[in-house]
């Protein structure tokens, strides 16, 4: 990757190079994104993860047809120094019609959910969590899920702990953590 000096108050940009795209990919920051959160953005793991995507077996880029030129990091949300959200805005041309292609991606990390099945008296019955989802304006019946914690993919342990959350609110109506 090679970035810009990022003088006279210009936003961050750096440059990726992604297989089968030339030149590199120009990547820049939005108007007022500190340089910090852009240099955590492009080395993070989703970040790297959604460039290694492109190329993938039904990656987008695999057979030529679509283009990358551009990325615009619009937005990234820290769980400590982690990089838990990151939305960003992908310059995807189709070749053959040189349109462009939306590409507005909100990128989140692992996470995991959990069905559970109870049955009682010849009723079979899931399990649901209530919880306040602002983006929606509502309070949604969902199953017991949650983001991991760490980058090691601990898959049991958050599984656990949205266990016990959602036992622990069905059995005591009280939050867990």
């Amino acid at each position: 990757m090679a970035s810009s000096d990022g003088s006279a108050g210009a936003p961050p940009s750096a440059t990726v190079d992604v297989p089968g795209t030339a030149p590199p990919v120009l990547v820049v920051g939005a108007p007022g994104l500190p340089e910090a959160d852009f240099r955590n953005a492009v080395e993070s793991s989703l970040f790297k993860q959604w460039l290694r995507n492109l190329q993938s077996e039904k990656g987008v880029l695999t057979y030529g047809r679509l283009s990358l030129t551009r990325v615009l990091i619009q937005g990234v949300d820290t769980f400590g120094k982690r990089v838990g959200f990151l939305k960003f805005k992908a310059d995807i041309v189709d070749e053959e019609t040189k349109t462009k292609v939306p590409g507005i991606v909100f990128a989140r990390g692992p996470a995991v959910a959990v069905l559970i099945i109870l049955e009682s008296k010849g009723e079979t019955y899931a399990v649901l969590t209530e919880q306040v989802r602002v983006p929606v304006g509502k309070f949604l019946l969902e199953l017991p899920a949650g983001m991991l914690d760490d980058e090691k993919g601990d898959f049991v342990g958050t599984a656990v702990r949205e266990i016990a959350q959602a036992v622990m609110h069905f059995c005591c109506g009280q939050n867990f953590r």
